[in-house]
């Protein structure tokens, strides 16, 4: 499986460990890459002393049968609580099965929050995960259900 990002120099070192696990050769050191065909889930993870990029990405089937809802997931870490880096964000997507065509549309449900929050796509199922980290350094979690439509609370 090959998957082409044109146009985005972010996604340069994603796109060179997909091709590197398609030919079975070993990812940089740091680096892991978890694609899941079966439950339509991918993620990247670069490790760097203590900062991390994660890069997520996920499809739901919308209720419509005729349409896909993307997201593509961003975010840095470092010490394991999210920094905010200038490409962080969560956005999404929205395919057409007839045409073919993806389009980027708003956030289904929901407004994304930047500061102290980090968004999770679902590795398994359809909800996502969202942290709230405090600055004591405690950390909450709330789940955004899809319902076929978009997200709620």
């Amino acid at each position: 499986m090959l998957i082409i990002i044109e146009g985005l120099g972010l996604y340069a070192d994603l796109q060179e460990s997909i091709k590197r696990q398609d030919k079975g050769l070993p990812l940089e050191d740091n680096t892991t890459l978890t694609i899941d065909l079966k439950n339509g889930f991918l993620v990247y993870e670069r490790k760097q002393d203590e900062y991390l990029m994660r890069i997520e990405m996920c499809y739901w089937n919308e209720a419509d049968g005729k349409h896909k809802l993307f997201a593509d997931s961003r975010w840095s870490f470092e010490n394991g609580k999210p920094i905010l880096g200038q490409y962080d964000e969560l956005c999404f997507c929205r395919y057409d099965n007839a045409t073919k065509m993806m389009s980027r549309c708003n956030t289904p449900g929901f407004d994304v929050e930047y500061f102290n929050k980090s968004y999770a796509l679902p590795r398994t199922g359809k909800d996502i995960t969202v942290t709230t980290w405090e600055d004591n350094g405690k950390k909450t979690q709330k789940t955004l259900k899809w319902n076929g439509h978009g997200f709620s609370y």
